[in-house]
């Protein structure tokens, strides 16, 4: 029996770096993002690991499901909850309720949905299930433009430690990378240009480096 571990936003960023590290362990993975299909050919295909289709900006995830044959001979169920999106990157005023609700649902609903599948799939199977969030410290400061991703990233940290305390079989592990190198530090660059600065270290850590860090504590 091996760790099953799902992992969201693989194509790219942390998500690729900790997809990429996790193909050389032995454990089984599902790999959920929307561009699935656009990883398959970068790695062999193999009956340890599962590309699962599904857009987490989605307002419907209705056609997606957990199986119960996904989780055979699995000793473990973790969850690494990677996959976020820091925009709509806008002060208040200015800010776009259709983009809101899209980063809502990517940070937040979309768990929300994938979560109570995935707690009452694994609590019949009998498996214990490890939630991993990667978490951000812009839940505890604010910064201006930032109040869609802190909004939902806290309302998912709250949500994540109410499935933990609520449930027996289930624990959470909340590690929180800081600063790194990645398309969401460009993005936010680019946004503080207009804007009041963002202090960023020049020498940054690479998603590898965190990657490493995070699977080294789940594994051993």
């Amino acid at each position: 029996m091996i760790k099953t571990i799902i992992l969201t936003g693989t194509t790219s960023g942390l998500g690729n770096s900790l997809f990429s590290i996790l193909t050389k362990e032995k454990v089984h993975i599902l790999a959920i993002d929307r561009r699935a299909t656009m990883i398959e050919p970068t790695y062999e295909i193999r009956a340890d690991i599962q590309y699962l289709l599904c857009d987490l900006s989605s307002d419907d995830l209705s056609n997606f499901r957990f199986l119960e044959s996904m989780f055979e001979n699995s000793s473990e169920v973790i969850f690494i909850m990677n996959a976020a999106t820091i925009q709509p990157l806008s002060l208040f005023n200015l800010a776009n309720i259709s983009d809101i609700r899209k980063s809502f649902n990517t940070n937040f609903f979309s768990y929300f949905e994938l979560l109570q599948q995935l707690v009452r799939i694994t609590d019949a199977c009998g498996l214990k299930l490890r939630l991993v969030l990667i978490n951000t410290g812009a839940i505890n400061h604010v910064i201006d433009g930032w109040a869609s991703y802190s909004a939902s990233k806290s309302a998912h940290l709250i949500l994540c430690r109410h499935i933990a305390s609520e449930n027996e079989h289930v624990s959470l592990v909340e590690f929180e990378p800081g600063v790194f190198e990645s398309n969401m530090q460009s993005q936010i660059a680019s946004f503080s240009k207009g804007n009041r600065p963002t202090s960023i270290r020049n020498v940054l850590p690479s998603p590898v480096d965190i990657s490493k860090q995070i699977i080294s504590h789940l594994l051993t």
